[in-house]
């Protein structure tokens, strides 16, 4: 008992917690609950509600059901439940993931990368405090609606594409956004990003997606660098055409799949450079393998060149 207004209730060996947001699984689990005014209920274990749970063991598992009727599974040595104030509407329960957690909905996951990371949930979104790795398969970030105007790409049944996110500052998933039918993902920290048709390294990538999309389609991407370290893009156009870019932002559009680089851009192509000539120069990569550009200059690297001669 915690004085008169809560008790503490441990319970041992395959545990169950079927909340009405969630269903977690663990080894072990250490409940608190804040006892109800009723008499009837004051001297019986695990009345009243629960406001905490620290659920631990060789892996706790949650399972909650989300938006459009997902389903998101949640693992990690040691998982916290605390319940939102009950007094605050706007408030919503949370649930922390700690010890290497990882978070999969459907074919796609978020690992830590550290044994410091923690993985947090609230609500719809999801806040990742650390080094960790996000891989989303079936449906990339240089994937485009397909031409009738649908949300799902012209791909094979088969196709098991696959892009891998890292960011080493941590992430957060389905952030609101200022526009109310978008949410926003968010990656901080030495960001990498391996995709079918680029690699791309950033200080910070912000993505808009169409809320709760079960394609992973997005709105656009803004990949940001820093005074040190501009943004850079290995991309590989329809044509075949391998294009290495650097520029202080670069944002790729999942309408058409264009990618815009800012803020003195640079392109490289075989023997081809496209350099800006001053700081609100433009460069515009078209996925068939065009280029547009303003404020640029191009200069030809020929073999003499490269050797040094």
């Amino acid at each position: 008992s915690l004085g008169p207004d809560y008790q503490v209730v441990v319970f041992e060996d395959n545990v169950v917690v079927t909340h009405p947001s969630f269903v977690m699984k663990s080894d072990r689990l250490e409940a608190r609950f804040k006892k109800g005014n009723s008499e009837i209920n004051q001297g019986q274990l695990g009345t009243g509600r629960l406001e905490i749970a620290e659920a631990t063991g060789r892996e706790v598992i949650v399972t909650r059901r989300i938006s459009d009727d997902q389903v998101q599974v949640a693992k990690a040595g040691k998982v916290t439940f605390k319940a939102a104030n009950f007094n605050d509407a706007n408030q919503n329960d949370k649930i922390i993931l700690e010890v290497f957690p990882s978070v999969q909905k459907g074919q796609s996951k978020v690992i830590a990368k550290s044994l410091e990371t923690r993985i947090i949930l609230v609500g719809e979104e999801m806040i990742v405090e650390g080094p960790v790795r996000t891989q989303i398969v079936g449906v990339g970030l240089s994937d485009v609606e397909n031409e009738e105007g649908g949300n799902e790409p012209n791909l094979p049944e088969s196709s098991q594409r696959e892009t891998i996110i890292d960011a080493e500052n941590g992430a957060v998933f389905n952030k609101p956004s200022n526009e109310s039918n978008k949410r926003q993902l968010i990656f901080e920290g030495n960001v990498s990003v391996s995709d079918s048709d680029f690699n791309l390294l950033s200080n910070k990538l912000t993505a808009y997606v169409h809320p709760f999309s079960k394609t992973g389609l997005i709105d656009k991407a803004i990949a940001e660098g820093n005074d040190q370290y501009p943004a850079q893009i290995k991309h590989l156009s329809e044509d075949g055409q391998m294009h290495l870019g650097k520029a202080g932002s670069i944002t790729f559009l999942g309408s058409s799949g264009d990618i815009i680089m800012d803020e003195w851009p640079e392109v490289r192509r075989d023997e081809h450079s496209s350099i800006a000539n001053r700081r609100d120069a433009q460069i515009i990569l078209k996925r068939d393998g065009s280029i547009s550009s303003r404020g640029v200059d191009t200069k030809i690297f020929r073999e003499k060149d490269k050797e040094g001669r």
